[in-house]
């Protein structure tokens, strides 16, 4: 099974409609994304401001 990519804008507009309350599996279905963590994980990063990390490629990551 290969790993999904989504695009920077699609991240931010998932965790934005999950900020105005809409409910992760929408979001799941309107987006066409794989699993619902993967948006509250986004909306961590957002919270943390590492906009960077939604950039980042899949797999281990080193600073």
């Amino acid at each position: 099974m290969a790993n999904n990519r989504y695009s920077y804008e699609t991240k931010l507009e998932a965790v934005r409609l999950l900020n105005e309350g809409v409910p992760g599996r929408k979001i799941c279905k309107m987006l066409g994304l794989k699993s619902d963590g993967l948006i509250y994980t986004w909306r961590k990063y957002v919270r943390n401001g590492d906009y960077y990390r939604l950039n980042q490629k899949p797999g281990k990551q080193y600073k």
